[in-house]
């Protein structure tokens, strides 16, 4: 399982990246200039596109 990052941006979730629980790790990251919340979910390896 791994953590899937959100930011909230017009009341849509957008994903900005995956990680698991070793330390440091990191699969993607985004720049999301209006967010306006962030929302972490577990989700299956590779996360998840909504």
């Amino acid at each position: 399982m791994q953590y899937q990052l959100w930011a909230i941006a017009d009341g849509k979730p957008v994903s900005a990246g995956v990680y698991t629980e070793e330390k440091n790790s990191k699969n993607s990251s985004c720049h999301i200039p209006k967010a306006q919340a962030f929302a972490i979910t577990l989700e299956k390896q590779n996360g998840s596109e909504t």
